[in-house]
């Protein structure tokens, strides 16, 4: 069932995520303000992941990841409609979030769910 596979695979997402945010902030250089601006724009980009993919399986229910993805983009436009001038909070676990980082994530995520879902569907099209 692809449902059950994209929570395997975003499982395996989050641990390849925890290591590349982990190892790139342990292995800070200096350098380049180019490279070094782009190390950081990684790192933030893989830590938001991350942590929105560890929010996502800890909120979904039922197996389903889709409606929770949904409710974190409507949350996040919300926000970003409402509050025009701040493009970032902190929630209510300290953590601090990019409105405009968090939907680039949230596009990527859906992108890989359905690539992900395709290639199981294609998987079991052969198996049939």
């Amino acid at each position: 069932m692809a449902i059950d596979i994209s929570l395997e695979l975003l499982q395996q997402r989050l641990k390849l995520l925890t290591q590349l945010s982990g190892g790139s902030q342990s292995q800070t250089r200096t350098g380049a303000a180019a490279g070094a601006a782009l190390q950081s724009r990684l790192v933030q980009t893989w830590d938001t992941e991350r942590r929105l993919i560890q929010r996502l399986l800890a909120e979904t229910v039922h197996g389903n990841i889709r409606p929770t993805l949904d409710a974190w983009e409507q949350r996040t436009l919300s926000f970003l409609h409402k509050s025009p001038d701040r493009r970032s909070w902190t929630d209510r676990y300290g953590q601090s979030w990019d409105g405009d980082l968090v939907l680039q994530v949230i596009a990527d995520l859906r992108e890989r769910l359905d690539t992900w879902e395709s290639e199981d569907d294609a998987e079991d099209a052969e198996d049939d």
